[in-house]
């Protein structure tokens, strides 16, 4: 029960979100009534950052905007890299996490 709850209170909290039509008008509003800093936090697969990224970049407040670029052990990293020192200066934060291989009891593919 208490998982088929959860699940339903989160889609609700989703569906509402996406309701929302201006993201900056809202993290302003509540950082003006409750003393927050707001931040968007975006974590992506490496092998999807690069157009990605620059659109976020542009469609958001760079300076609340946290980019979490996710690889794999093994994984090329050079374009990951190029994308990460391009992006590093113009949002609040970036950085890379790397997935280890051979973890134990977990099966390897994409969203392990």
């Amino acid at each position: 029960w208490s998982v088929g709850l959860n699940a339903l209170w989160n889609m609700v909290h989703v569906e509402s979100a996406l309701q929302v039509e201006d993201w900056a008008a809202l993290a302003s509003a509540l950082e003006n009534r409750k003393g927050m800093e707001v931040y968007h936090v975006v974590l992506m697969s490496a092998n999807q950052c690069d157009t990605a990224v620059s659109s976020l970049i542009e469609a958001s407040v760079p300076q609340r905007l946290i980019v979490v670029l996710c690889c794999e052990e093994g994984e090329d990293r050079v374009e990951v890299d190029k994308v990460l020192s391009r992006v590093a200066d113009k949002v609040h934060s970036a950085f890379v996490t790397v997935h280890p291989k051979g973890l134990p009891e977990e099966l390897p593919g994409q969203s392990a």
